[in-house]
């Protein structure tokens, strides 16, 4: 089973690598071409900055494949019983909150890189240090008590259901649609300004 679990996931990786590259060198291609909907010079910065965007995802790619491997062969079993003195919903959130901590430090260099090293040179930054960490911090949080939330729902209807896998599918199913829905909209409450759009033809 964990065979062709890390199977899947590695053939999935690759297919993401290999649209990456074939990104990078369609858009490499692309960006000489002249342009149509916009200046010159803005279509040719476009292309740079997606090409540099997606060699990103290159090495975010393959670091998320390591951490996977890490996770799948080691990691996961030892933070489980690292945890193995607490009950066995604790356990089980301590776990997650392990797992999906340690993948949002590893993710920060890229995440700082983009926001103040890429988006910077390309002028695309808005966002302040400041802004940053706090976003960053709300978003941790927000992450970590769903997380536990979800945790703990799951325990409850495994514990009291010989159905608990249609349960858990159900709940599941519902949280992947109600975080759809839910979240564009908590997302621009938290983190965007909203104005009113002045009057004229647009609004």
């Amino acid at each position: 089973m964990l065979l062709a679990i890390i199977s899947v996931y590695s053939l999935y990786i690759l297919l993401r690598m290999y649209v990456s590259v074939m990104q990078i060198g369609f858009v490499a291609q692309a960006k000489n071409q002249e342009a149509v909907l916009m200046p010159a010079s803005d279509y040719l910065k476009a292309g740079n900055y997606l090409i540099a965007k997606e060699r990103m995802a290159l090495l975010g790619a393959l670091i998320e494949y390591v951490l996977f491997i890490f996770w799948m062969g080691y990691g996961l079993e030892w933070v489980w019983h690292t945890f193995s003195g607490a009950s066995e919903v604790a356990q089980a959130i301590f776990t997650v909150w392990t797992f999906l901590a340690v993948g949002m430090v590893v993710s920060l260099p890229l995440d700082v890189y983009k926001t103040f090293g890429l988006d910077t040179r390309f002028g695309f930054n808005k966002t302040t240090q400041a802004l940053f960490i706090k976003d960053t911090l709300i978003t941790s949080m927000i992450t970590l008590i769903a997380s536990a939330l979800v945790v703990w729902v799951v325990h409850e209807i495994i514990t009291s259901s010989a159905l608990w896998w249609v349960y858990t599918f159900i709940f599941l199913m519902a949280v992947i649609v109600l975080v759809n829905i839910l979240f564009p909209i908590l997302r621009a409450l938290l983190f965007d300004k909203l104005t009113p759009l002045p009057q004229g033809e647009l609004k």
